[in-house]
């Protein structure tokens, strides 16, 4: 829910907190990807460049196991592209 409230606020100080938060996570620790598509959206809605390269390495790496995962980061990165 916090990181929902951060994307609301849309404040890129929030940017960088996120990004090191999405680099701890991974198919183990978040195993359907519910907390990452939840940072992704933020990022997404926030729609700053900083999280582009994560961003794009999120939708290469992601599992078939996540397809929320995936459909947050193609949108994520088309809101961040604007």
């Amino acid at each position: 829910e916090i990181v929902q409230i951060l994307g609301h606020v849309g404040d890129a100080r929030a940017v960088a907190p996120l990004l090191n938060l999405l680099q701890t996570l991974d198919d183990e620790n978040d195993k359907y990807g519910h907390l990452r598509a939840a940072i992704v959206e933020t990022l997404g809605a926030i729609g700053d460049r900083r999280a582009l390269p994560a961003l794009c390495q999120l939708e290469q790496g992601a599992s078939l196991d996540t397809p929320k995962l995936m459909r947050y980061t193609k949108w994520a990165i088309g809101q961040v592209m604007k």
